[in-house]
């Protein structure tokens, strides 16, 4: 079941566009932001090399993550 964030309006509930529909949404607590501005928490996209993920910071945007940057819930 996907989790939905709820501090963020229109929050996914679903595999983005482009994403098949079976693709579930991770979201991961961040050890630190990366902007003062930006939430605790990011959306894992997809994993883009060993322990190295592109995620999504509601605030900020994409960036790349290691595991030792975010703890699973």
């Amino acid at each position: 079941m996907p989790i939905k964030h709820p501090s963020v309006v229109g929050s996914l509930d679903s595999a983005p566009l482009g994403f098949p529909s079976s693709v579930e949404t991770i979201w991961v607590k961040l050890k630190a932001t990366p902007s003062p501005y930006s939430h605790s928490e990011a959306v894992l996209l997809c994993e883009i090399a060993e322990d190295k993920w592109l995620a999504w910071v509601p605030d900020f945007g994409e960036m790349q993550l290691t595991s030792a940057q975010f703890v699973r819930d």
